[in-house]
């Protein structure tokens, strides 16, 4: 970066333009008699940074010895960079320099504040010019709120220059006690930390996982909400744990899986949190707290915003290409239906299947705004997994059904069907022993029923029922063909025949206790929600006594509905604290 500050500080070094100062104007040359001196010191200040930067290549480093030398020139007790929201009208300290031992800017400075009574700054900022105030108390009268924003930091006199773009913002020197009317200096300064800012950001965002190829373009967004969040981009992945803020990822999802219209704040935050009395511009306060942050993240990887303000509310950016797994699943799954190729079919359930990874927006999953929706996919997928489990096995293809199965019991252990087709898929393929451990697993949550109806000398059976069942088939063909004689094919025919029906009656007598009622209540409750609706906007009594068999009381804090396939989903108690 030496190279650079080298060229930088030949232009820097002229900067002496009164034109770029509002306040008292920077007075030229022959006017001043410290002038000669002021020059002097401006040299020997930019020679001893770029000594120092020469040596360094990392932009906090380069930015706290800029700010150093910032404070020091111009005596000031505090210096530091603002970092602008225009579009937000927010600003918030990024890096400073205090000389002082017990630093209190965290104290006095929100970790946002709002620009809206500083209009005077937004507008220097939108026309490039400096802001020199040598006594706050001068705008008093005219600015009462600026001036209380002054008060508030201890503000007695401030010099501050504008840096654009991308980030845009200040250079501030707080009570400068030298040098107030010649901002040259601090703007040579502000292009070295604006340089810097820069450069911090690409790291961070080289830092990211590299983009997937579902994008193509800088407009492109790809939002995974099954399991853990993930926006993905051009530049790469933004994951949940970098935003650093559960409210905020809260809000951001919110506003994505309702992406029709723009959002109020006040109904963002009754939405989330209803339980939470807050005045209206205590929630908007808020709301575009939690939202500026997110942009803030997502500006590593994205050089348009996600997320938009307008008068009406927030809302999702309508320039931008979006595309959720959620949707992908959807399309997927109807893709599926609508296939009349089994093959085709059962490719696009594998892209589905692969796509859910748990449950829509884990680390809320619980909660009362999104829990209906998690529910919804989760029985989704359910449905899916398991019709993917049977079509396979129909074509035979074990060491897939094993797989899949595997990978649907890690992520819910409750289907009773995974853990079926897992058994069912392991006996095929020749491991009996593993298939018995399998079973032996399986039999903690099932029934005596169903253990029996799972045991290995039923699967052994039914493998039978299938191989004949072939057999059988074949032996049609073969004589609609002419490639097989009368009596021949009566006489085997009546062979298979009878060896199906021995088969069919030992699996009967291993079920005479109760049937394959399992079987056949996951079909029935899987056409019932074939059948439903995609979305209930209120509770439907009568789908609910359709697909739940009991509801278990675990806790005074803790429900489970036990599904009449089997399946189990658990329920959380919220309680209002009074």
């Amino acid at each position: 970066m030496g190279g650079l500050l080298r060229n930088l500080f030949r232009k820097t070094n002229k900067i002496s333009d009164p034109s770029q100062t509002e306040g008292k104007k920077e007075r030229p040359p022959n006017d001043d008699n410290g002038y000669m001196r002021y020059c002097i010191e401006l040299e020997q200040a930019l020679r001893d940074l770029e000594t120092y930067l020469l040596t360094c290549d990392d932009p906090k480093e380069i930015a706290m010895q800029a700010l150093k030398t910032a404070c020091t020139f111009y005596g000031g007790d505090w210096a530091g960079t603002i970092e602008v929201d225009l579009d937000f009208d927010v600003w918030a300290p990024v890096w400073w320099y205090n000389p002082d031992i017990q630093d209190r800017t965290n104290q006095l400075i929100l970790e946002f504040e709002s620009s809206d009574s500083m209009s005077r700054w937004i507008d220097v900022m939108r026309i490039g010019k400096n802001i020199v105030i040598p006594d706050v108390k001068a705008i008093q009268e005219d600015n009462p709120e600026e001036y209380a924003v002054y008060e508030g930091l201890f503000i007695r006199s401030l010099i501050a220059v504008p840096f654009i773009p991308s980030p845009t913002g200040f250079l501030v020197i707080r009570n400068p006690s030298r040098y107030i009317d010649r901002s040259s200096m601090l703007s040579a300064l502000a292009h070295v930390l604006h340089r810097a800012m820069a450069q911090q950001k690409a790291i961070e965002s080289a830092k990211l996982a590299p983009t997937p190829d579902l994008v193509t373009s800088s407009k492109d967004v790809a939002i995974n909400f099954f399991g853990d969040m993930e926006i993905c981009t051009k530049k790469g992945i933004l994951s949940e744990r970098f935003f650093n803020s559960p409210k905020s990822s809260r809000v951001i999802t919110y506003i994505i899986l309702n992406p029709k219209t723009a959002h109020p704040p006040l109904e963002i935050y009754h939405a989330l949190w209803p339980d939470e009395c807050v005045e209206p511009e205590v929630a908007g306060r808020n709301i575009r707290g939690y939202v500026y942050r997110f942009r803030q993240a997502f500006s590593l990887i994205c050089d348009y915003p996600l997320i938009e303000s307008t008068p009406n509310g927030y809302r999702l950016n309508p320039n931008l290409n979006i595309i959720t797994d959620v949707q992908q699943f959807d399309r997927l799954v109807e893709a599926a239906r609508q296939s009349s190729s089994e093959i085709q079919k059962i490719n696009l359930m594998k892209k589905a299947v692969k796509l859910y990874r748990g449950p829509i927006f884990r680390g809320a999953q619980n909660e009362h705004w999104i829990i209906s929706q998690v529910n919804l996919y989760r029985l989704r997928y359910v449905s899916l997994v398991n019709d993917l489990l049977h079509a396979l096995a129909e074509t035979q293809d074990y060491a897939c059904v094993q797989h899949y199965a595997l990978n649907a019991i890690d992520l819910m252990a409750g289907n009773l069907k995974a853990h079926y087709w897992l058994v069912v898929s392991t006996y095929h393929l020749g491991s009996i022993a593993l298939a018995k451990n399998e079973l032996l697993r399986a039999k903690e949550i099932l029934t005596s029923e169903e253990y029996t109806i799972w045991s290995l000398d039923v699967i052994e059976l039914n493998k039978q029922i299938s191989e004949l069942t072939s057999q059988n088939q074949m032996l049609a063909t073969l004589k609609q063909q002419g490639l097989i004689d009368p009596d021949i094919f009566i006489s085997q025919n009546n062979e298979l025949t009878e060896q199906l029906r021995t088969a069919k009656l030992k699996k009967e007598r291993l079920l005479v206790a109760d049937g394959d009622s399992t079987i056949a209540q996951t079909r029935e409750l899987m056409e019932i929600l074939d059948a439903g609706p995609d979305f209930l906007d209120d509770f439907d009594a009568e789908l609910f006594g359709e697909l739940v068999e009991k509801i278990i009381v675990d806790s005074s804090e803790q429900l489970r509905f036990r599904l009449k396939n089997g399946l189990e989903l658990v329920e959380i108690i919220e309680r209002t604290v009074r």
